[in-house]
């Protein structure tokens, strides 16, 4: 799974996150948007640091390509990946000061 950030402003592509390897069922910004967490059937929680995304895409000169090598980029933002052992994660959420970020799992 891949989390793809647009420029709402024109409907360009800033980014593709590369690192689930399966589909990703919940977003959710930091309350500063400093940073992205993304939880996926794939057991884990990663963590992207969105600010020096957006602030790279501002440069005058910048500009990624669609082709699947601007995902090793992405992934370079990434911050952290918490795995959850054996369950899926359908939900991530910020807690008001950032200081946790809570996750809720797939139990069928």
């Amino acid at each position: 799974g891949s989390v793809r950030l647009w420029d709402i402003s024109n409907g360009s592509i800033v980014t593709t996150l590369m690192g689930h390897s399966d589909t990703v069922t919940s977003l959710a910004f930091s309350h500063d948007s400093g940073v992205l967490s993304s939880g996926s059937l794939d057991c884990t929680v990663r963590i992207w640091d969105s600010r020096t995304l957006l602030d790279d895409a501002k440069e005058p000169d910048f500009s990624f390509n669609t082709s699947a090598s601007h995902g090793t980029a992405a992934t370079q933002r990434q911050l952290a990946c918490f795995p959850t052992k054996s369950t899926s994660v359908l939900n991530v959420h910020f807690t008001y000061r950032n200081l946790l970020l809570a996750s809720g799992p797939y139990v069928p």
